[in-house]
């Protein structure tokens, strides 16, 4: 894995509505513990990214997001200020508009399988 070869580290978020939302070194080697909704993430030491992947229900060519309705990437990117911010999603959920309230994150980018939408 060309990750590996260059000493990137990945890491693994909490699982949802755990608090602080920061983030577990993964490894391929990590124990996986048990987390809420069926999920899972690394028994390791916990760590602040510099670039945080979020999935999108739907986005807008002006850098606003649909999320999941829990406000959980909100609430760790307002945590992670310095952090890039990465939406990615299929082209096919882009919309016109998406209004944006006052606890909604920007996005750095957003990458398709189409294009690399970058703002700001």
């Amino acid at each position: 894995m060309r990750w590996r070869r260059r000493a990137h580290p990945l890491y693994s978020p909490r699982p949802p509505r755990a608090a602080p939302p920061w983030a577990f070194l993964w490894r391929p080697d990590s124990p996986m513990l048990a987390g809420r909704f069926g999920t899972h993430y690394p028994d390791g030491p916990i760590m602040e990214p510099g670039l945080v992947l979020v999935p999108l229900l739907g986005f807008d060519r002006a850098g606003n997001r649909l999320g999941y309705g829990g406000g959980y990437y909100d609430r760790t990117l307002a945590a992670l200020p310095h952090a890039a911010r990465i939406g990615y999603a299929p082209s096919t959920q882009e919309v016109t508009h998406l209004p944006r309230g006052p606890h909604d994150q920007p996005l750095g980018c957003i990458v398709t399988e189409k294009e690399v939408l970058r703002f700001g």
